[in-house]
């Protein structure tokens, strides 16, 4: 009998690391702002009206993540998403290189941190119809 998989222990995001990946997140987080922060940028595709608003919104949703807010680190994950507003503005601004090799590193981080826990199956076997009765 084949055993399922438990997808409860798949990182999802940039942001599912356990506390050995949660330095490389809180340095993701650190290295967008400083990017942000300097030269000017292209907000037309984000969630943003300005430069200032997504550093304030970032700053403000680090803050509550560092004190534990839960429901602050679902929105961050959401602004770091594929398509979310960090990589518009990435994408519009002429880094998007530079995010995704801070993207690859962190990523890499939340996997190396979950390996220990589960493996996650070949492509196929994860997919409902797959599975036998």
């Amino acid at each position: 009998m084949r055993q399922k998989w438990d997808r409860q222990n798949e990182p999802t995001s940039v942001f599912s690391c356990d506390d050995r990946g949660m330095a490389d997140r809180d340095e993701l987080v650190e290295q967008v702002l400083s990017i942000l922060r300097t030269g000017e940028h292209d907000v037309t595709w984000s969630r943003y009206g300005t430069v200032e608003e997504a550093i304030a919104d970032l700053e403000h949703l680090r803050d509550r993540v560092a004190a534990g807010d839960d429901a602050a680190r679902g929105e961050l994950e959401l602004r770091f998403a594929p398509t979310g507003s960090v990589e518009e503005i990435a994408i519009s601004s002429g880094w998007a290189e530079t995010w995704l090799e801070l993207v690859k590193k962190c990523g890499q981080a939340a996997r190396a941190s979950s390996e220990s826990r589960c493996e996650p199956p070949p492509l196929a076997e994860s997919w409902p119809h797959a599975e036998n009765p």
